[in-house]
């Protein structure tokens, strides 16, 4: 799975459910860039208990409640947890982590947040300003990727843009 070349826009991981569907949704996105912090820079701030809204195309936001995020190895991250199958809708947010190896050019670590769907967490009203504790800096990263057609993917009733609303 590759993270999108823009460091404003994260990616989902077309081969598996869109977010709401049965199954676990992923979305990646850079941690930082050479330039400063990039769409997932704070993600490592997220706690167990934490909201996550995803906005789907027809305006409707999917609130996902944060069960863990933990840090792996590259070398041992945890194909089968992250995309492996499970029977409710569940969310994946995947970044960078740990120490920068100048040599790779890339950090050692992932972390990998581990969100499910709340319970009638559809709805078109979730959100509104409630964004404390994220800083208007990621907001506007996903809004402007957001115009720029972040999130695209073909096919009949599939999610075909979105947003993440981190709330604090």
């Amino acid at each position: 799975m590759q993270v999108p070349g823009d460091f404003a826009r994260a990616g989902w991981f077309a081969g598996g459910p869109a977010p709401g569907e049965a199954g676990p949704a992923v979305i990646a996105g850079h941690v930082d860039s050479r330039t400063g912090p990039a769409v997932f820079y704070r993600l490592r701030e997220l706690r167990s208990g934490q909201a996550v809204l995803v906005e789907r195309a027809d305006g409707t936001r999917l609130r996902f409640v944060v069960e863990q995020a933990r840090s792996y190895p590259k070398a041992g991250f945890p194909t089968a947890a992250v995309f492996g199958p499970v029977s409710s809708a569940e969310l994946r947010l995947i970044t960078c982590a740990g120490d920068f190896d100048r040599a790779r050019g890339s950090y050692r670590d992932n972390l990998v947040v581990f969100a499910r769907l709340a319970v009638g967490a559809a709805d078109g009203v979730c959100g509104g300003g409630g964004n404390r504790g994220w800083p208007t800096r990621v907001e506007a990263m996903a809004a402007a990727a957001r115009r720029r057609g972040a999130g695209r993917r073909a096919g009949p009733a599939r999610l075909r843009r979105w947003q993440l609303v981190l709330l604090g």
